[in-house]
C-alpha cells in the first residue's frame, strides 16, 4: 500500500517541532510569521497551518498583527508538564518491573555508566550533553512505552515536546548530569531487581531532585 505524501502543512509542522528542539526558537520568543516561513522554507499558508496545530497542542501563541510566542517556561507549567510526566514514568516502570524481558534495560543502564565516566573523566562537552540529553530521553520514553497505549504515546510526545522546549530554557547543567545519571541506574537496577516499591520510590526522589536543580 502507497503511503500517502506528507502535506506541506505537516512539513512544516514537523519543522517546527525541530526547531523548537533543536533550541533554534526559543521558550518565550516572539517571532515573525514571515520570519518562521524562511526559517522553514515552506510558503506562508502552510505555515500558518502548521502554527495553528502548534498552538493547539500548547507549543505556541498566534498574536494578530505581532508574530508567533512561543511557550515560556514559567515554574507552573513546568510543573505541570513534569508531574504528567512522573505519573507516566511510574505506570510504566511497575509494568517493566513485572515484564521478564529486562535485556533492553541492562544495556540501557551500560550506556549511562559510559557517560557518567565520560563526563568524570573529561570535560562535558556539548556534543557529550547532547548525548546526555538523548539518553536522558530514550530512558523515561522507554517507561512510558511501555504501558502499551497508542493515546498515552500520543500525549506522550506532545508532552516532551513543551518539557523540551522549557528544558532548553534552562539546559542541564554538567554538575547535574552525574547525579542524574546515577538516579537513573538506580531506578533501573530496581526495575531488574523487580523491586516495585523502590522504583516508586526512586522516581519520586528522582523527580524531587529535578524540581530542586530547576528551582520550583
Amino acid at each position: 500500500m502507497t503511503e500517502k505524501p506528507t502535506s506541506l502543512a505537516e512539513q512544516a509542522f514537523n519543522s517546527i517541532r525541530e526547531l523548537l528542539r533543536d533550541n533554534i526558537i526559543k521558550a518565550g520568543q516572539l517571532i515573525s510569521m514571515s520570519f518562521l516561513s524562511e526559517l522553514i522554507g515552506l510558503p506562508l499558508a502552510p505555515v500558518r497551518e502548521a502554527v495553528q496545530k502548534a498552538s493547539a497542542l500548547g507549543l505556541m501563541k498566534s498574536i494578530p498583527k505581532r508574530g508567533v510566542l512561543i511557550i515560556d517556561a514559567d515554574s507552573d507549567h513546568v510543573v505541570e508538564c513534569l508531574v504528567i510526566r512522573q505519573i507516566w514514568d511510574k505506570e510504566g516502570a511497575r509494568v517493566l518491573t513485572r515484564s521478564p524481558d529486562k535485556e533492553y534495560i541492562k544495556k540501557l543502564i551500560v550506556r549511562h555508566q559510559i557517560v557518567i565516566e565520560q563526563a568524570i573523566n573529561s570535560e562535558i562537552s556539548l556534543a557529550l550533553q547532547k548525548e546526555a540529553t538523548s539518553l536522558d530521553w530514550e530512558m523515561h520514553e522507554l517507561l512510558s512505552s511501555s504501558i502499551n497505549n497508542a493515546e498515552i504515546d500520543r500525549l506522550y510526545a506532545i508532552n516532551r515536546d513543551r518539557i523540551t522546549v522549557m528544558f532548553n530554557a534552562k539546559p542541564i547543567h554538567p554538575v547535574r548530569l552525574v547525579p542524574a545519571f546515577n538516579e537513573h541506574i538506580a531506578i533501573m537496577t530496581a526495575i531488574i531487581e523487580e523491586d516495585e516499591q523502590k522504583v516508586m520510590d526512586l522516581l519520586d526522589y528522582h523527580y524531587q531532585q529535578i524540581f530542586k536543580w530547576l528551582e520550583i
